[in-house]
């Protein structure tokens, strides 16, 4: 298919397809985890034809992105994306395109059809699900259901890869990361094509964890892997599998 992207595990030979692979994909992570900035950084590899996103090669070049905003404004994704952009090659490249909305507006949706329909992508990427449900109690599949519906319509019409960043619920942060703690109803685990989730450590500042939580379409490793903040050019790299990962979600100043 001209609208998928693989990614290969980089520690085991079997196959981990990426988000650009699925119809509906969502990542799930805790507060300050550098979600939006993954996100970007996903979205600017594929766009840029690099070989690898986080260590996993991607396969398929030629693809457009649009990143659709929701939560920081335009001045401060402006400027997150002027730090990424030193890491990649951005001659003559019109594929990667930014859309921000405030998150008070009831229209997203119709303003993100119109970005797809006059940029024409491959992949779209919608930071945050939340901020796209105004308001509703998400818990509640009745409410959650309209906002998937608009989506998966999106998705079907254009014929575009939906990828969709969320939250877990606060709390029980040493149980993991487990698909349990997405936040909403049941309705969201059960849409999604593919779901990876991120957390931040305890143990470290700048260690992020990152987990395949499910995949209705392929088998995927059952393993943490460890990614690392780098502050200064605010870019996340794969530092590997990590077996002993429990320590990394123990709050040491917890009473």
């Amino acid at each position: 298919s001209p609208n998928s992207a693989i990614f290969f595990n980089p520690v085991k030979n079997s196959e981990v397809n990426s988000a650009a692979l699925f119809n509906v994909f969502a990542t799930v992570i805790t507060t300050g985890a550098n979600k939006s900035f993954m996100a970007m950084q996903m979205g600017m590899s594929i766009a840029t034809d690099e070989k690898e996103f986080l260590g996993f090669k991607i396969n398929v070049n030629g693809l457009k992105v649009l990143y659709c905003d929701t939560e920081c404004g335009e001045q401060t994704l402006v400027e997150r994306f002027q730090s990424l952009a030193t890491h990649f090659n951005w001659e003559s490249n019109q594929r990667f395109n930014l859309l921000t909305k405030g998150s008070t507006t009831s229209d997203i949706y119709d303003d993100l059809e119109s970005a797809v329909k006059r940029v024409k992508p491959d992949v779209v990427i919608v930071d945050c699900l939340y901020n796209t449900t105004n308001g509703a109690d998400i818990s509640k599949n009745h409410n959650l259901t309209p906002t998937l519906n608009r989506i998966t319509k999106i998705k079907e019409e254009f014929d575009v890869t939906m990828l969709a960043i969320h939250h877990f619920n606060k709390g029980n942060h040493e149980q993991g990361l487990l698909i349990d703690r997405v936040a909403g109803g049941s309705a969201l685990i059960n849409w999604s094509e593919h779901i990876n989730l991120l957390c931040k450590s305890e143990a470290s500042d700048t260690t992020r964890l990152l987990k395949i939580g499910k995949s209705r379409h392929i088998h995927y490793p059952n393993v943490y892997f460890g990614l690392e903040w780098d502050i200064e050019s605010k870019k996340l790299s794969n530092i590997g599998v990590i077996d002993d990962w429990k320590p990394h979600l123990v709050n040491k100043h917890k009473k």
